[in-house]
């Protein structure tokens, strides 16, 4: 598509000055089209390759800005529902493995490794968080005495209350928190 300008004109403001310069431009292929641009200022004395150049700079910037909103919204709408569908997964994929992990521990018939690889994926208490009755936590053991089980191995806490009953983490040792009956330790099936 081959443009060229037409003619030029000017639109005068209140006060007599030029406020406007309209351009008219054409294609004669593959098709007859013509339009007007009005173009900000006077702009009568530049050679008509310059006018065009103004047009067409004017042009991409008021028709790519619209269409670029436009796309950029849909992304952003795109994105948000594909969000929103990645949240509801994730959140099986959590609940899913809740269940899935308090079965095997409930069962207290954990291999050693398949523990191990359990109590490093649960998460370690955090303060001012409030647990409920079944929840996990893993935390370094915290007793001494046991050769097969170390104090600082890696372990997996249930809390033990009862159902209903909350309890709000306030920095407390495990091993005041193992004592009170607020924790139960889960240990694995030993070699």
């Amino acid at each position: 598509m081959t443009f060229e300008v037409k003619d030029v004109s000017r639109r005068y403001g209140e006060n007599g000055e030029v406020t406007q310069t309209i351009v008219n431009i054409y294609q004669a292929t593959p098709y007859f089209a013509t339009a007007s641009y009005p173009l900000d200022g006077d702009h009568t004395s530049k050679d008509k390759d310059d006018l065009l150049a103004l047009v067409k700079a004017e042009f991409f910037k008021e028709q790519y800005t619209a269409y670029a909103h436009k796309e950029l919204e849909k992304k952003v709408q795109s994105n948000a529902a594909n969000l929103e569908d990645v949240q509801a997964v994730a959140n099986r994929v959590d609940r899913l493995s809740e269940l899935v992990i308090g079965y095997l521990v409930a069962n207290g018939d954990v291999p050693q490794t398949t523990y191990t690889e359990i109590a490093k994926v649960l998460p370690a208490l955090v303060t001012n968080k409030r647990y409920g009755n079944g929840d996990l936590i893993a935390m370094p053991y915290h007793a001494d005495g046991n050769a097969k089980w170390p104090k600082g191995t890696p372990t997996i806490y249930r809390f033990a209350m009862a159902a209903g009953d909350g309890y709000t983490y306030k920095s407390q040792t495990v091993e005041k928190m193992v004592q009170d009956g607020v924790l139960s330790v889960i240990v694995p099936k030993l070699n």
